[in-house]
């Protein structure tokens, strides 16, 4: 049934969790629906965001967008939260809020996240997976077009003069799901963050530093070295790990000292300069303190 309030209303809150991805879920899902039918050229800009781009406006109404589905992958039961449908093509969504992947193991004893796990369902043909979340959901199962934010969403649902569509943005906004693009260049997640690193390198004195860049499972960011004689030395490493959810990290290379910034500080910025004092004031305070360290031994 796609009635709003019926599929809302099975999600209430228990001791175990909170029912805000699967209300988010819902909501969008059935402002996503309602737009085939009342506004295709919002419709139209949420299928380019998932993997529909240049969709031909007259087959609109053969898009099926369904929640919770029942299928199975390596022998176990799969419920992708969204799944997008024309024809033979299918469209995965994964949502986050501020969890990250889960893990699960394969009938041959491989672990795997949950967007492989995605993939490998069976009794249909996937034919790509969508990470849509608050933070960044570092992974390497998830390519940069494939993830996605809740702000981007966001930005493209303001432009809808629906009542109920205004009221989930202002929802989305009141949770700190507002504008996590760092400029108006960036077309995703990993440009937002390329963003924040291209800023932080660019405040590197390069006569003496030099940001080297790292990516991994989990995590991405990079190294600030001095290169002598061939020979590199790290000062510290900045950047996001997957177990800091929604916080920049700055720590110098013994551990001792060790920083954080919310990134809604950054992100609730109404303007890109704002953004960038923000990152700026905080790395040159914190790397400041770290080369303090140095020098004292420490």
């Amino acid at each position: 049934m796609h009635n709003l309030f019926v599929n809302i209303f099975k999600y209430v809150p228990t001791e175990a969790k909170t029912p805000m991805e699967d209300f988010c879920t819902e909501i969008f899902v059935y402002i996503f629906r309602q737009s085939l039918e009342q506004n295709p050229t919002l419709a139209l800009e949420l299928l380019k965001m998932f993997g529909f781009p240049n969709f031909e406006i007259k087959k609109i109404s053969e898009i099926k967008i369904v929640t919770r589905e029942k299928h199975f992958s390596n022998g176990k039961e799969a419920r992708p939260d969204i799944l997008i449908k024309h024809g033979d093509i299918n469209h995965v969504v994964e949502v986050k809020i501020g969890s990250g992947l889960n893990w699960y193991e394969t009938e041959s004893g491989l672990i795997v996240d949950q967007i492989e796990f995605y993939k490998n369902i069976n009794d249909i043909k996937i034919n790509d997976v969508y990470v849509l979340s608050k933070y960044p959901v570092l992974t390497e199962t998830v390519g940069g077009k494939n993830m996605l934010l809740w702000s981007q969403i966001n930005a493209v649902l303001k432009t809808n003069e629906n009542e109920i569509t205004k009221n989930f943005t202002i929802f989305l906004e009141e949770n700190g799901m507002k504008n996590h693009i760092l400029n108006e260049e960036t077309e995703n997640v990993l440009g937002s963050i390329s963003a924040i690193m291209q800023l932080i390198d660019s405040l590197l004195d390069k006569k003496q530093y030099v940001l080297k860049d790292t990516l991994e499972r989990s995590y991405i960011g990079g190294y600030v070295i001095t290169r002598e004689n061939r020979n590199e030395t790290r000062y510290a490493w900045v950047g996001l790990v997957e177990w800091e959810q929604g916080y920049l990290i700055i720590q110098d290379e013994k551990d001792v000292q060790k920083s954080k910034l919310d990134l809604n500080k950054v992100f609730m910025c109404e303007t890109e300069i704002e953004k960038q004092e923000v990152v700026k004031k905080w790395f040159d305070t914190e790397f400041a303190k770290i080369l303090s360290l140095r020098e004292n031994g420490k």
